[in-house]
């Protein structure tokens, strides 16, 4: 039988690729093992919303599926597009990876709207200047970008104290990233579990809500 993509995304066969991808990541963090580590059946839900981004979120395959789907013909799942399972959650990981990193910047924050101490804006000292020469104003700049970005997804919450702890955690973030030269994402998956769960929790709060403005 033919899985149905389109209700695991929660999204008609109508949707964009745009809106398949908005689909995507709300069920992502609607099920990812991280955040609901008490649920038995999380993995095996997140593995569903991932296979079903990996055939939606690409033109070709979702087309090649619609089809399948229309006739019902015996269905041959996603691992015939990979070479071993290792290779496919690998895939899994790098579509969430880069949608975190795309929900943690659309929380509102960007380098752009943060100047350094003398006036040039962060992404210009990065350009002009040496790494190791600009460190200081490399680790001030992802410190405040990294713990703006927490305090937003923080005030989602709808309280002072909520505001102040996602602060915290996006200081962290910011922290992590300027010591190892990691990735938000990379520093993320570094974190203890019950750190990761508030990250996404926090991070779904912000995401759900921007679509009942």
């Amino acid at each position: 039988m033919v899985p149905d993509h389109y209700k695991t995304l929660n999204c008609s066969p109508g949707a964009t690729q745009a809106q398949i991808r908005d689909a995507y990541k709300k069920a992502a963090l609607g099920t990812h093992p991280d955040r609901f580590s008490n649920s038995p059946d999380a993995t095996a839900k997140f593995q569903a919303v991932s296979d079903a981004y990996f055939i939606l979120g690409d033109a070709s395959r979702r087309a090649e599926y619609d089809e399948q789907y229309r006739s019902q013909n015996p269905y041959a799942d996603e691992s015939k597009y990979f070479s071993s399972d290792e290779e496919r959650q690998r895939k899994y990981q790098e579509d969430f990876m880069g949608a975190f990193e795309e929900m943690f910047r659309d929380s509102g924050m960007q380098p752009e709207d943060y100047a350094s101490d003398d006036g040039r804006s962060s992404t210009d000292d990065a350009a002009a200047a040496d790494h190791s020469s600009d460190s200081p104003r490399r680790s001030r700049f992802f410190t405040v970008i990294s713990g703006a970005a927490g305090s937003v997804l923080g005030f989602t919450i709808a309280n002072i104290p909520g505001a102040l702890a996602g602060m915290a955690i996006g200081a962290k973030l910011g922290s992590i990233r300027d010591a190892r030269g990691k990735s938000v994402y990379a520093a993320f998956q570094e974190m203890p579990q019950a750190e990761r769960a508030k990250i996404l929790a926090e991070l779904a709060q912000r995401v759900f809500s921007s679509t009942l403005r």
